[in-house]
């Protein structure tokens, strides 16, 4: 039974196929979504729990992150790789017992990664489960939210990817009034129900459109082993360590840090466009061009308006108009990421 399904449906929310919510928002809304507080169902995030005597160290040889830096203070922003380099997946490693990780991530990539992991759990005597149905995750975003999720958490943090735990529940400060919560669906109605008191629902959108904006990229199955973590900004994001030593598709991503160039990485887009690219939505200069780059999310704000992070060449980022999928040329605007890389 899918838990998300029953709990929405007590709520008049619409499900999707892709496991996007919806209130029934439209997108004359979003303004006005954007300056208030908002609480939205991440229905289409999954969880995998990993439960081993060395858990962080089965995860240590498989990730881009540190899990020597992972406590029940501090969550873990990170990626696996193939051997290429290229990402299976992005994630956010949470501490839930001495022996139990849980990572959060895109749902349609759960399964896949179990699989991938499966095949070393042996040598660690690790257990793997998916338990996407077992904890649901919240996003909580806008002016008020610091100040709303300290009445269900005490001792809320202050550096961004630090959180706090009661039990099974965790906040997590993605940035400034924006947070994730992750609870065990057993307790999901009580959280929902102190929490919108104050703010009031929204659907999957609104949460995508704050981590374009904070310039946060996620694999999902349209982009599986599409991009290498450079390529996201990941590093930016405390996602690499550069420090940790050998993990599966480290000499790629160390190699692009120390001896080579990236020729492609991420970048905030405003499109002129009617329509909505899709995950992996290839982009050209010109209709007999090669690729430059590839769409990573996007969402609509208006009739004729697209915010999207995209990967792209930096001649396609200096270009006026792009070529996105098989739509016609649009004209786009660059808008400032949150952070700064090392090429600025």
């Amino acid at each position: 039974m899918n838990n998300w399904l029953t709990f929405l449906n007590n709520l008049d929310a619409t499900l999707a196929e892709d496991n996007s919510v919806s209130f029934g928002e439209t997108i004359a809304d979003y303004a006005n979504l954007r300056e208030s507080t908002r609480l939205v169902p991440l229905a289409n995030m999954g969880v995998l729990k990993v439960s081993a005597e060395r858990a962080n160290e089965f995860l240590q040889g498989q990730m881009t992150c540190d899990f020597r830096e992972l406590s029940n203070t501090r969550s873990l922003p990170g990626a696996q790789c193939n051997p290429k380099g290229r990402m299976l997946n992005t994630f956010r490693a949470l501490q839930l017992a001495e022996q139990q990780i849980l990572l959060t991530m895109s749902a349609d990539l759960v399964a896949s990664t179990h699989s991938t992991l499966n095949k070393f759990a042996p040598f660690f005597k690790a257990q793997l489960e998916d338990a996407s149905q077992a904890y649901a995750q919240l996003g909580l975003c806008g002016p008020e939210a610091d100040k709303l999720l300290a009445s269900c958490f005490p001792n809320l943090p202050i550096e961004s990817n630090d959180m706090t735990q009661q039990g099974d529940c965790f906040a997590v400060k993605v940035a400034n009034n924006c947070w994730l919560i992750v609870v065990p669906f057993a307790e999901l109605e009580n959280y929902w129900s102190t929490l919108t008191q104050k703010a009031q629902p929204a659907g999957t959108q609104l949460w995508q459109l704050q981590m374009i904006q904070l310039g946060l990229g996620q694999v999902v199955e349209a982009t599986f082993e599409m991009f290498i973590p450079q390529m996201l900004n990941l590093q930016a994001a405390g996602a690499i360590s550069f420090k940790k030593g050998c993990y599966t598709g480290q000499e790629v991503v160390a190699r692009m840090k120390y001896l080579g160039k990236l020729k492609r990485r991420m970048y905030h887009l405003v499109i002129d466009a009617p329509v909505v690219p899709v995950a992996g939505s290839a982009c050209k200069l010109t209709e007999e061009g090669q690729s430059v780059g590839n769409i990573v999310s996007s969402v609509q704000v208006d009739s004729n308006k697209v915010e999207a992070l995209v990967v792209l060449t930096a001649e396609a980022a200096a270009a006026e108009r792009i070529i996105i999928g098989s739509e016609p040329p649009a004209t786009f605007l660059l808008s400032p990421l949150p952070y700064t890389l090392e090429s600025d």
